[in-house]
């Protein structure tokens, strides 16, 4: 898959564009309903013998429109999203930086930059996508707005239960603790990334217990004790993970690990959580008073 990245320029035009058939969202999570999505441009794009591209925006508009004092809650980083949307079989990814400028822009000026100057001859979006200024428009004018140059398929919302999926879903339920519920809403675990703080290493009794840095882009459950499984070098250990919250505010995560041997600050682990095991926070910590010595490092 190929990623192009762009910032908006009004007088910026697209040169031998090939014909693709394009999908449109933020894909935060690239849950089941944004995979309904693409999986449907999908059969399209073989269709019509055409590319398979999508338009995805960052940061995330709330983060430009709303005034967060605290950073958004991203539920995957841009390098999974890439990852997850390749593995669906886009081959090209447009990643516009969502900015003052691009979300002044009138709904019908940016579909005539970026959806008819990216060449797409059929878009494919969930129903409530909204685009251009104030989110005015949306699936049932993109047509329009589009002057008839291309196809559209609004895919309807993908529930569980009574519930629609949704990023925002998911964002509740890992506040929630209910990390148990996620693979109904993402069709996997959830997932993490982080390294180990060495000089926070315990190691007793053939287990391994320490602090990890989680990568930005991804968001913790809510405080807990937490069953996880841990890939590393191809091999999975079975643990548990301590969600905790510091005296200063900041959350940090404790793992346990069986017959696990960590090598340095550059040991990067993927860590799938499955189900917690109690709303309060392990018992037996490391010394909390020892970590706030490397609290920055969070």
């Amino acid at each position: 898959m190929e990623t192009v990245y762009l910032t908006h320029n009004q007088n910026q035009v697209f040169l031998d564009i090939e014909p693709c058939v394009m999908v449109l969202g933020f894909f935060d999570g690239v849950h089941i309903g944004h995979q309904c999505v693409i999986h449907t441009a999908k059969k399209i794009a073989e269709e019509k013998n055409v590319e398979l591209a999508a338009i995805t925006f960052f940061p995330h508009p709330k983060e430009i429109l709303n005034h967060v004092e605290k950073p958004f809650r991203y539920i995957t980083p841009m390098s999974d999203k890439e990852e997850t949307l390749a593995g669906l079989g886009i081959d090209k990814l447009y990643v516009i930086e969502f900015n003052r400028e691009l979300a002044a822009l009138p709904p019908k000026s940016f579909i005539e930059h970026y959806v008819i100057g990216l060449n797409a001859v059929h878009v494919v979006a969930g129903f409530d996508f909204t685009y251009g200024n104030k989110g005015e428009g949306n699936m049932d004018t993109i047509g329009l707005d589009g002057n008839g140059r291309f196809q559209v398929t609004k895919v309807q919302k993908v529930t569980c239960g009574d519930q629609k999926i949704s990023s925002t879903l998911i964002r509740e339920t890992l506040g929630k603790g209910e990390v148990e519920k996620i693979p109904d809403y993402l069709g996997d675990f959830y997932e993490t990334q982080g390294e180990i703080l060495i000089d926070t290493i315990i190691q007793e009794k053939g287990k391994v217990r320490a602090y990890l840095t989680t990568k930005p882009g991804y968001t913790l459950p809510s405080i807990g004790w937490y069953s996880i499984e841990v890939f590393f070098l191809h091999q999975i250990f079975a643990g548990t993970s301590s969600v905790q919250l510091l005296d200063n505010g900041v959350v940090v995560n404790e793992i346990e690990l069986e017959g696990f041997k960590p090598k340095d600050n550059n040991t990067l682990l993927k860590i799938k959580w499955l189900n917690r095991i109690d709303e309060c926070e392990n018992k037996n910590p490391v010394n909390k008073n020892r970590l706030r010595e490397f609290s920055t490092s969070f």
